[in-house]
């Protein structure tokens, strides 16, 4: 693998760009407050989780760790971590409606979500177009870059610090997210501070995902050096 470029995210990095723009049309057409986006950006966090249980079960062994350990490992971790941000963002979610909500409550009955309350939220705010592109930009990331590029070499750090690598980028992101709707609402939900809104979320987006496969390459490059004491 050739050392990081530019050039190596730009494909991936565009269609990020892309599907994160998408939901400027629920915005200047469907006349999207807060609440739609925020709803988006939560249901987009249950497809990471997804996609990061393939990131583990695609891990290799780290050195000294056999074959058979590993399954063992992962198939005590792969649930483990399902069930733990699972409830990460069920909390999350509850938090979302609690303070965003329009007058619908899918949490009403505790932390598990009315899959009917939020199949109506969806259909109503028109979130299956902008969600299915989000979904593609991270699946096709995926399999760029971790598949066919060969990062799943770099995690070597074994399941549960891959499992905890998620948690970081979700909750900063979400941080700034939810400040900033705070700030949206208090000036009335503005079609200006809702674009803003959306481009700061694009370009952290943007930046993890460059920084992620910046150092997925760094690390790869280093256990190839022979100078570097690494196998």
């Amino acid at each position: 693998m050739s050392r990081y470029t530019p050039g190596r995210t730009r494909f991936t990095g565009k269609l990020l760009i892309a599907a994160n723009l998408v939901p400027l049309y629920g915005v200047l057409v469907h006349d999207w407050a807060v609440f739609p986006l925020i709803l988006l950006y939560w249901l987009e966090n249950l497809i990471l989780g997804a996609l990061h249980l393939v990131r583990i079960g695609l891990m290799p062994a780290p050195e000294g760790v056999s074959r058979w350990g590993m399954v063992a490992g992962k198939a005590f971790m792969m649930p483990f971590f399902a069930i733990h941000y699972g409830g990460f963002c069920m909390v999350h979610g509850v938090f979302v409606f609690a303070m965003f909500n329009d007058g619908r409550d899918p949490f009403g009955h505790g932390f598990f979500p009315n899959i009917d309350a939020l199949q109506a939220a969806i259909r109503e705010y028109h979130l299956a177009v902008p969600l299915l592109a989000l979904a593609l930009s991270h699946v096709v990331s995926l399999i760029r870059h971790v598949v066919l590029a060969g990062e799943r070499q770099a995690f070597t750090g074994g399941p549960a610090l891959m499992m905890g690598g998620i948690y970081f980028r979700i909750v900063v992101l979400h941080i700034a997210i939810l400040f900033g709707s705070f700030a949206v609402m208090a000036l009335g939900s503005p079609l200006f501070a809702l674009v803003l809104l959306i481009a700061l979320k694009t370009a952290f987006d943007l930046n993890a995902h460059q920084r992620e496969h910046e150092k997925a390459a760094a690390l790869l490059e280093g256990r190839r050096d022979p100078e570097s004491g690494s196998a």
